[in-house]
């Protein structure tokens, strides 16, 4: 969608009055680019405006979501005498009496759907008792939802400080996440991650020559229950030690096992700052620690002599 702002002063901080709505859908031109037996991507192409829209739409078999990989080359400029253009992506899904969701640092808000922009981060989620669908997103925060419609703002024109901020080529990976139950049953906070995040392949060695003491699966790091998110793997400031931040991302009361891939001589609960607090119990290279609704912990670990990690 194409939404016009009235002309308003600090057009960059704020959104202004809109004046129409022109659906883009109507003059789209799509072809299938891609057909097998793993992926099937439709390419469409809209042209609003000065500017062009390329859009790949994947589906994969298996895989219960669909991507929206968006190239947009955005030639609009505006001014305090013109309607300034806005380009928001917009979806209404099926659903009975929905509530809508969205992640915010190291947790999530519930809001009112009642169509004001509000920020996000990495998805939204609107859902029935039953039902629901998530949108996930690589780069994008500003968000607005009424009724069963939920949007997300693309790019604007605005002009005051800035007069051309967003001229230029953007890309803008989104996903539609589709689910039975709840988002947190859908584990849509790990999907939000994976997105943004991708899985990458790296051959490293030959299968055929591999040592037999080599595992064929290898883990440097688990951690369960499924509501615990691992935000930051990293090495501590001041020395060898190993940082890592979890966090509960559903809001539930939970009991952390976290298993590390090397020995491990101590470690201690440390604050925001790396500083040590407490030491924790370590059994076979496993940590377990309890994790109150929303809380984020920072462990500090530190290895036995001549381990690598």
């Amino acid at each position: 969608q194409v939404l016009y702002e009235l002309p308003h002063p600090m057009s960059a901080w704020v959104i202004g009055e809109i004046s129409r709505i022109e659906n883009l859908i109507r003059d789209a031109t799509i072809e299938l680019v891609e057909k097998g037996p793993v992926k099937a991507t439709l390419r469409v192409i809209h042209k609003p405006l000065n500017s062009k829209i390329t859009q790949y739409i994947s589906l994969y078999e298996g895989v219960p979501r669909v991507d929206f990989d968006t190239i947009i080359d955005w030639r609009e400029a505006s001014n305090d005498r013109v309607e300034a253009p806005m380009l928001k992506v917009s979806f209404t899904p099926i659903l009975g009496d929905s509530k809508v969701t969205y992640e915010i640092p190291f947790g999530y808000i519930e809001r009112t759907a009642d169509g004001t922009e509000v920020p996000a981060l990495r998805w939204v989620d609107i859902s029935d008792e039953g039902y629901g669908v998530s949108l996930l997103n690589d780069c994008k925060y500003g968000f607005d939802a009424k009724g069963n419609t939920i949007r997300m703002t693309l790019i604007r024109t605005s002009y005051s400080p800035d007069p051309r901020p967003d001229v230029g080529t953007h890309r803008v990976r989104y996903s539609l996440y589709p689910h039975r139950g709840s988002w947190k049953e859908a584990l849509t906070f790990r999907r939000g991650y994976e997105i943004n995040h991708l899985l990458e392949a790296v051959v490293v060695m030959d299968p055929s020559v591999v040592n037999g003491s080599k595992p064929e699966e290898f883990s440097f790091l688990k951690v369960t229950p499924e509501n615990v998110v691992v935000s930051s793997v990293k090495k501590a400031v001041n020395s060898e030690d190993l940082i890592i931040r979890i966090y509960d991302a559903a809001g539930e009361k939970t009991n952390v096992e976290l298993i590390v891939n090397f020995n491990v001589q101590e470690a201690y609960e440390s604050d925001l700052l790396e500083r040590k607090v407490k030491p924790i119990d370590v059994r076979q290279n496993t940590i377990r620690i309890p994790l109150a609704p929303f809380e984020i912990k920072t462990i500090r670990i530190k290895a036995t002599d001549g381990e690598q990690h």
